[in-house]
């Protein structure tokens, strides 16, 4: 009898020391993940139930796929690099957007003694055109490049300050 009850409570203490493990889990119709050397996304696509309860301390969103991730302040995708001694890069912009092959990036009232350069990625990080800004607007032929959505990061200096969203359409 002494052996049924120790052997009771140790499969007790077993199940409920293994009960307290939180696993993030998620039930979805579809998803994935891409990695790159330095990111990895992970997506799914529809989640049935989606639910926020707050406290006052806590947060707690049922349905959303949560990484571990803490955002210390709000930036926006214009980078200030002091080196440049350029502080506002409201002037480059890019157009037209979403577009079928050609786009004109402009870099209206910026120093082009200076060094510009940009990169075009796709969504998982691939590298897929580069070139350099030798005047005002310059014309970025992405005709050869499948439809969907691109980044095209402008340099300065080996350093990015500014980035754009580019949609390339059929």
């Amino acid at each position: 009898m002494k052996n049924t009850i120790l052997l009771l409570t140790m499969f007790t203490l077993v199940q409920t020391s293994f009960s307290q493990k939180i696993s993030r889990q998620v039930i979805s119709s579809s998803g994935g993940e891409a990695r790159t050397s330095k990111t990895i996304i992970s997506y799914t696509i529809g989640e049935p139930v989606v639910t926020t309860y707050e406290t006052n301390t806590n947060t707690l969103t049922q349905g959303f796929q949560q990484g571990n991730i803490t955002v210390e302040k709000n930036i926006e995708s214009t980078y200030v690099n002091p080196e440049l001694n350029i502080t506002d890069y409201k002037n480059v912009s890019l157009f037209p957007n979403p577009t079928k092959g050609l786009i004109t990036l402009n870099m209206a009232g910026m120093d082009l003694l200076s060094d510009y350069s940009y990169n075009l990625f796709d969504m998982e990080g691939r590298l897929i055109k580069t070139g350099i800004t030798q005047s005002e607007q310059t014309q970025i032929d992405i005709s050869s490049v499948s439809s969907g959505c691109y980044i095209l990061v402008v340099n300065g200096s080996d350093k990015a300050i500014k980035e754009f969203k580019v949609i390339k359409e059929n």
